[in-house]
């Protein structure tokens, strides 16, 4: 009986791993327990090139997978990676999923992403606009790097903005040299560590009808 538990137990971390295959191009893990994927990394030795799309839908083994999310540093250091189409049903990208991948000029995140991870596209210096849908909820520290036009769409949930370790400097916009920057619904942060902090190129704020707060931090 004990040399089975011990047996068990010397099994279990590998039944846990996440399980990877490729589908169309694209590598995704599959979420334990569940029928969700991830898009994921291709492998520690390549990286994703030109454009990739995934679908809603994929299948494994006669099983179908809804995909659900990027994985943490699924294409970070992709220079290659000239473009990227997500599906609706992704509503997480993780930490450092796009971070690095200079060949990106433009990326829409999906209407369905509910949080953006820490450094997701951070050194994706080529991003130029990004539009913050409103079904996003929370977005990590140093997400963004080279954000000149920002658009958060008008919604009546208010976007949670972290900051990491309390330092002013990992606020998730604060080293984009923003140049426009449209407020469609309420931003909850710590007040003495703004955002929109230190951008001297700011040229344009357009305050949507769902905003009813604005902190006097906000843009000092």
């Amino acid at each position: 009986m004990k040399k089975k538990l011990l047996t068990f137990l010397l099994l279990l971390p590998l039944a846990l791993k996440a399980q990877t295959f490729i589908y169309d191009g694209v590598y995704y893990s599959i979420k334990l327990f569940t029928k969700n994927v991830g898009v994921a990394s291709s492998n520690s030795t390549m990286f994703y090139k030109d454009y990739i799309t995934s679908p809603e839908i994929v299948k494994y083994n006669d099983v179908t997978y809804t995909v659900t999310s990027v994985d943490n540093y699924a294409f970070t250091g992709s220079e290659g990676l000239l473009g990227v189409t997500l599906p609706n049903t992704v509503t997480t990208i993780g930490d450092g999923s796009f971070s690095g991948c200079h060949g990106l000029t433009e990326f829409i995140i999906p209407q369905g992403v509910s949080t953006i991870g820490y450094d997701a596209f951070y050194g994706s210096i080529n991003i130029k606009e990004i539009t913050i849908p409103n079904s996003v909820k929370g977005i990590m520290s140093r997400a963004f790097s080279k954000i000149e036009n920002l658009v958060i769409e008008d919604g009546e949930e208010a976007l949670s903005l972290m900051t990491l370790y309390n330092i002013n400097d990992n606020t998730p916009f604060h080293i984009c040299p923003l140049k426009s920057i449209y407020l469609g619904r309420n931003l909850e942060y710590q007040n003495s560590y703004s955002p929109f902090s230190d951008n001297s190129l700011l040229e344009t704020v357009t305050i949507g009808e769902k905003v009813t707060k604005l902190s006097s931090y906000l843009f000092r």
